[in-house]
């Protein structure tokens, strides 16, 4: 038997903001522990800080790369907080059909069914507004 003809372990790619920084070490240990692959974003700003809207951008196209290449996306909801960008990567692993766990308990199917009510909420406002698409200030 070669290394290739071994099953992969599985891939768990740790989501969540700034404020869970001090868990991702400790989370990923344990999914370390449990014999995972884990992938962690490592490029986070902290309150205040000046944000380089480019690296931004590149670091946020490399977690949903992580995403992809992932099994298991596990969302560090301390304190039940889940941020704008967080629910970003949960609803981009959803239309990727991948498997979505959270490290509190999270009812999912009502948490999704409110992201799309606030996100149609939004939308709304935009188009009463009438503002057109371009003029939509981006994340």
């Amino acid at each position: 038997m070669t290394q290739s003809d071994l099953p992969r372990p599985p891939i768990v790619v740790l989501c969540g903001n700034a404020e869970a920084i001090e868990s991702f070490e400790e989370i990923g240990r344990q999914e370390s522990e449990k014999g995972k692959i884990v992938l962690v974003p490592y490029h986070f700003y902290a309150p205040g800080q000046v944000v380089n809207y480019q690296v931004q951008r590149a670091m946020d196209q490399l977690q949903l790369d992580r995403i992809v290449l992932a099994d298991e996306v596990l969302v560090l909801n301390i304190g039940g907080h889940i941020d704008e960008r967080t629910g970003n990567e949960m609803a981009y692993a959803y239309a990727k059909q991948k498997h979505i766990t959270t490290v509190e308990p999270l009812d999912l199917a009502q948490w999704f069914k409110d992201w799309d009510a606030q996100l149609r909420a939004e939308s709304l406002k935009y188009v009463q507004g009438g503002l057109r698409r371009e003029e939509i200030p981006s994340t």
